[in-house]
């Protein structure tokens, strides 16, 4: 009798132990992390605010999240890596300059340490909402018409509405925002700009050069967009009572240094997005296109937000004269026009970082 009842037990000790190990291991391999010191040191960073989030290789699951604040230029804290492997994605926020941000790959979890610098906003100011600043757009919309205008000294500006017309220099940013965009009890927008070359600007670009399908990225343009109700400081877009779908008008210049990274017209080409390019109008899907990207600072991944076409007679607007003709050299006749402005349509314009880029 003692015998079965040992032996009773004993199975139940073994049935018992498989189950933790099983219940542990979640049916398979259980998730493993290891503790690692990421350190950041950063260049005008005194005081500023960081976060740092942590994914598998896949970016489909987060393992860590990490925030502080810069003292001193520098900043240590333990993160969480997965060891078979991921990478990190180091946020960070300041006052007056634009946000820096960087992803990190590492095939096993170690010690990172970043070397930060960040850049002061190149233009900001208060715009008023009124008489001077609303106008009315080709299509007859209300609008609010916001650029970055590089003056003839070199000097970055932001001007707005009638005052653009009146500014000598090249608008290398703009965004027409309808008045039924902006919430109800807006007074005043406090609007920062920067414009970035792809090239002389390479270091500051957010994240890596590679879309969420891991396709690497050649920039024509990346910028900066900040914009806020001056009373609150709020981000206007993010307002529930901000509704309605009117589209938003983007233009952005590409130097002439820049057409040579023209690749190709994205909606005729291979991997274009068909959800994205059916929602150009004749003309637009006629021209010459490329796809817009914002970047999101959590996942570190730039996501297609629309797609620009290509003023190709620099006429100020798309239309069937910027059509896709046989014989077209688009590096060539970007060159000879000192340049393009390409225009894109977007209905969601809630980014921090905006970029023109092909993915080859």
């Amino acid at each position: 009798m003692k015998g079965k009842i040992s032996l009773f037990y004993l199975l139940v000790f073994f049935l018992s132990f498989a189950f933790i190990q099983s219940c542990s291991s979640g049916g398979g391999e259980s998730v493993k992390t290891e503790s690692a010191q990421i350190s950041i040191i950063a260049t005008n960073g005194e005081n500023a605010d960081v976060s740092i989030y942590s994914y598998n290789k896949e970016g489909t699951e987060k393992r860590d999240e990490v925030s502080g604040k810069i003292s001193q230029m520098s900043f240590t804290k333990d993160v969480k890596l997965d060891k078979n492997g991921g990478y990190i994605v180091i946020n960070i926020t300041k006052d007056g300059y634009a946000d820096w941000s960087k992803r990190v790959d590492f095939d096993k979890p170690q010690d990172i340490t970043v070397n930060a610098v960040l850049t002061p906003i190149e233009a900001q100011s208060v715009i008023p909402i009124n008489g001077d600043t609303v106008t009315i757009s080709s299509t007859g919309e209300k609008v609010i018409k916001i650029a970055l205008i590089k003056r003839s000294n070199g000097e970055k500006v932001i001007a707005a509405g009638n005052q653009i017309k009146a500014l000598d220099g090249t608008t290398e940013f703009s965004m027409e925002l309808p008045k039924d965009r902006i919430p109800s009890g807006v007074n005043a927008l406090s609007v920062s700009l920067s414009s970035f070359d792809p090239e002389k600007d390479a270091d500051k670009f957010p994240g890596d050069y590679i879309d969420k399908n891991k396709n690497p990225l050649v920039s024509l343009g990346f910028d900066f967009v900040d914009i806020k109700d001056a009373a609150t400081g709020e981000n206007i877009f993010n307002n529930p009572s901000s509704t309605a779908k009117s589209n938003i008008v983007v233009k952005r210049h590409v130097s002439n240094n820049i057409c040579k990274n023209i690749q190709y017209d994205y909606c005729t080409g291979s991997n274009n997005d068909p959800s994205i390019c059916s929602t150009l109008n004749t003309d637009e899907l006629n021209g010459y296109n490329v796809p817009f990207y914002r970047y999101n600072n959590q996942s570190g991944i730039w996501e297609i937000l629309g797609v620009g076409t290509f003023d190709i007679n620099n006429d100020g607007k798309i239309d069937s004269n910027d059509a896709v003709t046989q014989n077209l050299d688009i590096i060539q006749v970007c060159q000879n026009n000192n340049g393009f402005y390409v225009f894109i349509r977007i209905t969601n314009p809630n980014f921090r970082y905006c970029n023109l880029d092909y993915p080859i």
